[in-house]
């Protein structure tokens, strides 16, 4: 097999280092009662039984997986025992989480251990924050200024020399942007496509976060995320050129809308293309 190593009919070694293993390594592993070493080195392991009861093994490898200090705290007598840069633990988010502005948010996320301290840390437009010392958070009244990406540090009393993360938490606020856009002579905009960009905090590049189409010059974003937007907006191209608000055919020029509540926006002016221009005389 491979990675495996057998002397007299039992297994004495492990090597499966940056083998693809995930998940819980199986309390069977502890019926290997002839088991020296055991290296299980960077993969993807969240948990690991207590290995202490087989008195032959005497080198465990655990470095680079997702363990917490519960793993590690029961494996620690282990003559030789790595298990440093643990990558994060619990739930994957698959969206961010996003609450209507003045609603309340509460996470909680504890990792396995006997002594371990917490803190819970928030990055937005703001900086770096930290916001919480025990293993939740607790936000009654979510706005611009306390929303953004929640991280929970653990350290331990027992295990000094380690240092492990959750992974992220993405919590954001939301309110309702609505406005008019008139086409030519000032009349409303028969349709189109109005686009909200958001403009990133971190100087990153600028990402179109969401659209809304255009009906009889309104629109509306019932749901959208609390930040800075630059709003364009696309039309029949034969007539406009893509517009931004406040009427401009260039980003650069464009207003910044700094969208911290519900909030309309007016006097918005598609521009129309310009006439083509006659012919050079000959000659």
């Amino acid at each position: 097999w491979f990675g495996v190593t057998v002397g007299n009919g039992r297994v004495t070694n492990l090597t499966l280092a940056e083998n693809g293993l995930t998940g819980d390594i199986p309390q069977d592993l502890t019926t290997l009662s002839e088991l020296n070493t055991a290296d299980l080195s960077n993969n993807s392991l969240t948990r690991l039984p207590n290995l202490v009861t087989i008195s032959t093994l005497t080198d465990l490898d655990v470095t680079g997986n997702n363990l917490q200090f519960g793993d590690i705290e029961r494996n620690q007598n282990i003559t030789t025992f790595n298990y440093q840069n643990q990558g994060p633990f619990g739930e994957v988010q698959e969206a961010p989480i996003l609450i209507r502005r003045g609603g309340r948010f509460v996470i909680r996320s504890q990792a396995r251990g006997s002594a371990n301290r917490y803190s819970w840390s928030r990055v937005n437009a703001n900086g770096t924050t930290e916001v919480s010392t025990g293993p939740t958070v607790d936000i009654n009244g979510i706005d611009f200024g306390n929303m953004g990406t929640f991280t929970l540090t653990v350290t331990s009393d027992v295990i000094t020399d380690l240092t492990i993360t959750s992974n992220p938490f993405e919590v954001f606020a939301t309110a309702i942007l609505n406005g008019a856009i008139n086409g030519i002579g000032s009349a409303p905009l028969d349709n189109g496509i109005v686009h909200a960009i958001s403009i990133p905090f971190d100087g990153s590049l600028y990402d179109s976060l969401a659209q809304q189409t255009v009906s009889n010059g309104a629109f509306s974003f019932d749901e959208l995320i609390l930040g800075n937007y630059l709003l364009g907006t696309e039309a029949d191209p034969t007539i406009y050129f893509p517009t931004y608000l406040s009427n401009s055919i260039g980003w650069i020029d464009a207003d910044t809308v700094f969208f911290r509540d519900d909030a309309s926006v007016d006097n918005y002016q598609m521009q129309e293309l310009l006439e083509d221009l006659p012919p050079f005389p000959e000659g």
